[in-house]
């Protein structure tokens, strides 16, 4: 197992429509995992096997006061880090931070147009925003991650063109 992911928190600023906590999949989850917790359970990890890899995900992981602390927790343990985000917390200071720190951003975008994103997920506006601050900032691992259904299958080629255009690699999720 060289993977370990951390549900940093289960809250969000979205409402996404397939979210599991929004289709009641799931509970959201108060998490108290700290930092030093984190590095402590990636110690006992190590001991049982290689870990070269740390997710923070969420809910939104951004919304974490100590995110940046979480961060450096992975980086410290020189684990290849990334984020699972819905970008709109994104600034100029966490892009650079990424850059700096080595740190993979994968950012939900579902639609360019804002419609069809606001009616499923809300914030396109401030997630292009965020979009435009990783590219800007010229983070080297950037993704994009949509989910696809009938709403927005015509979305497709232009969510590849943009990507490419941008320097994001795009992952497709097929939702049922």
């Amino acid at each position: 197992m060289e993977h370990q992911a951390l549900v940093a928190v289960g809250a969000c600023n979205l409402r996404c429509q397939y979210c599991w906590y929004e289709t009641g999949v799931l509970d959201y989850v108060r998490t108290t995992v700290t930092p030093a917790n984190l590095s402590r359970w990636l110690d006992e990890c190590r001991k049982l096997y290689t870990v070269n890899y740390l997710t923070i995900t969420g809910g939104e992981p951004m919304l974490r006061r100590d995110f940046g602390e979480l961060l450096d927790v992975g980086v410290q343990h020189r684990l290849q880090v990334a984020v699972l985000t819905n970008g709109t917390r994104i600034t100029d200071q966490w892009a650079r931070t990424f850059r700096e720190k080595d740190i993979a951003v994968f950012i939900s975008l579902d639609s360019l147009t804002p419609d069809y994103h606001n009616t499923v997920r809300g914030q396109h506006d401030e997630v292009m925003r965020g979009i435009r601050l990783l590219a800007d900032a010229d983070v080297p691992e950037r993704y994009l991650t949509t989910v696809v259904s009938r709403g927005n299958l015509d979305q497709m080629e232009p969510l590849l063109d943009f990507a490419e255009q941008h320097g994001f690699t795009i992952n497709f999720h097929v939702a049922a």
